[in-house]
């Protein structure tokens, strides 16, 4: 997922797209609009992960918007929100089996996703409203109504409507879905699992088209077949193939004038698209489902620190958003991982962590670097409370099993995401310095690794601190080959190469409002080679005075 764009929610009327980089930081001052934009993260988690009535889940595992009412922006004219994604096909390419992406056209080009969801009326449920695809120059349209009633489809400027009479609209949301799903009763796929993804009327519509061209004894089903074949195209290039569709001598003469305003070449440049529709619906389903569940959250207020837990007898696979079982989250490791983590920590933070069994209950305990001696958690700061939940989740999101898998409900998803609320929270400066160096390795060590791991970290932040530690690291990138063998040492995993980072890798969202009543400005910032900041509000982090 490259990037995403929120339209309706809360203070943002349109937060236009954002770029998702390895290292995201959002900034702004309080109730700007940046936290609502992060959670959105969260929010389609655990939509995505849930059975629900609607498409998402408003109060959930991990965020609470309220109801869809509560999440609605004063702002939105159509009184609708909207979620929108932009995708490269090789992302999806690489996870979705070929035979799945080619029933949909899927060899190159960004895809533009969009659903409109809206108040359905009946106890606050959500629906969809509309679900909008754009690809290659072509754009689909799909409205609904009320008791999921399909109202119209408009492809490529085109109304094809009737052609959807017999379609199927699923009634009721499943888990790993957020795109309305559609089938037909008289599809013709052949693959198991996936009948009735077919449009029998388009494909009429396409016979009936290029029986104008064709010699009155050719094939119209296999002509048909062939163009359904291609590669989403824009018109200009599919005028171009649609001539060398047939050989024949008729073919070749009734296609040598034709061109993009011909109607009935645009009709079938738009009926072709159309018929991928309830496919596409099912690949970003199953593609954004799974980068939604490689995502971890951590909110701002994380728990305390307590002298004891509770030792329960629960498998716990991963840190929850609060921190609240990060003891139970780590004697749960085997011993293995548990000795990785401590020595992961000891190398990057110069300390580690023990949990100890005492009968029913379980303490931490950290040790210093060249110390014997350990000390309860809550004898160390609240600090260390704080900063444990993030940087556990960091290390245990390098770890997790990566095996691919053909099952397309659980396909290896190369992308992992973890999004955090103010990470600074009662962390000494020279702490959130180092909190960034780490982070920083980490992507770079994920990404150079035999699974080729995409780290995105995803920050909400007030802190100078963690701001100018990344220019710095931007700043020391080494300009020459020579300069990264001078200080790469094979042993050292602090080495230059992985402690610097890209300034192609990092994103500077910048949320204000200029006042209560106005909606949520999104603007962008960036580093330059030197690590200095561009297009920088003048006075951002200065504090006003009343003269």
């Amino acid at each position: 997922m490259e990037s995403i764009k929120v339209e309706g929610l809360r203070s943002l009327k349109n937060s236009g797209f954002v770029d998702i980089k390895p290292l995201t930081l959002l900034l702004g001052e309080n109730s700007s609009g940046k936290s609502t934009f992060l959670r959105t993260f969260p929010l389609l988690r655990q939509s995505t992960e849930s059975h629900t009535r609607g498409p998402i889940l408003w109060y959930g595992s991990y965020v609470d918007f309220g109801s869809f009412d509560d999440a609605l922006s004063n702002y939105s004219d159509d009184k609708s929100i909207s979620f929108s994604f932009k995708i490269k096909s090789q992302s999806i390419l690489s996870v979705t089996p070929k035979r799945v992406t080619s029933k949909a056209g899927i060899l190159s080009g960004d895809i533009e996703a969009t659903l409109k969801v809206v108040n359905d009326g009946r106890n606050g449920q959500t629906r969809v409203r509309s679900v909008q695809i754009k690809h290659n120059e072509n754009e689909i349209e799909i409205i609904y109504g009320k008791g999921d009633k399909l109202i119209s489809v408009i492809s490529n400027g085109i109304n094809l409507t009737d052609y959807f009479g017999s379609v199927i609209v699923a009634q009721e949301k499943s888990r790993f879905s957020l795109f309305t799903h559609i089938k037909f009763p008289s599809g013709s796929s052949t693959y198991a699992g996936f009948n009735d993804y077919d449009n029998p009327n388009v494909k009429e519509l396409i016979n009936n088209c290029v029986a104008e061209y064709a010699h009155g004894k050719s094939n119209l089903a296999d002509l048909t077949q062939r163009m359904l074949r291609q590669q989403t195209m824009s018109l200009s290039d599919f005028v171009e193939k649609f001539s060398g569709i047939s050989p024949t001598h008729t073919w070749k003469k009734k296609t040598s004038s034709l061109h993009q305003e011909s109607s009935n070449i645009r009709q079938i440049h738009a009926a072709i698209f159309s018929s991928r529709v309830a496919w596409y619906c099912l690949i970003l389903n199953v593609y954004i489902t799974g980068e939604f569940k490689n995502l971890n959250y951590i909110a701002p207020l994380r728990a305390t620190a307590e002298r004891y837990y509770r030792n329960q007898d629960l498998s716990v696979n991963e840190v929850d958003f609060q921190g609240k079982n990060l003891a139970m989250f780590i004697f749960n490791l085997s011993d293995t991982k548990k000795k990785e983590y401590k020595q992961w920590l000891s190398v990057n933070f110069g300390f580690s962590i023990d949990v100890i069994s005492d009968g029913g209950h379980l303490s931490l305990r950290i040790t210093y670097e060249n110390s014997e001696q350990s000390f309860n958690i809550t004898d160390m700061g609240f600090g260390f409370s704080q900063i444990l939940p993030i940087i556990t989740q960091l290390w245990f999101t390098s770890i997790k099993d990566t095996n691919t898998t053909h099952d397309i409900n659980k396909v290896f998803h190369n992308t992992k995401y973890l999004v955090i609320e103010q990470p600074e929270l009662h962390l000494h400066p020279r702490l959130q310095a180092k909190m960034v160096d780490v982070f920083i390795k980490m992507i770079n060590l994920l990404k150079s690794d035999i699974n080729g791991i995409n780290l995105k970290i995803i920050i909400e932040t007030h802190s100078e601190t963690i701001i100018n530690q990344i220019g710095h690291r931007i700043r020391q990138v080494p300009i020459s080959i020579d300069e990264i063998l001078d200080g790469y040492n094979e042993s050292n995993k602090t080495s230059k190469i992985l402690s610097t980072i890209d300034k192609e890798d990092v994103s500077i969202v910048i949320f204000d409002k200029a006042n209560a009543s106005k909606p949520t400005s999104v603007t962008f910032s960036s580093y330059d080679s030197e690590g200095n900041l561009r297009d920088w509000p003048w006075g951002f982090f200065d504090p006003e005075f009343d003269i």
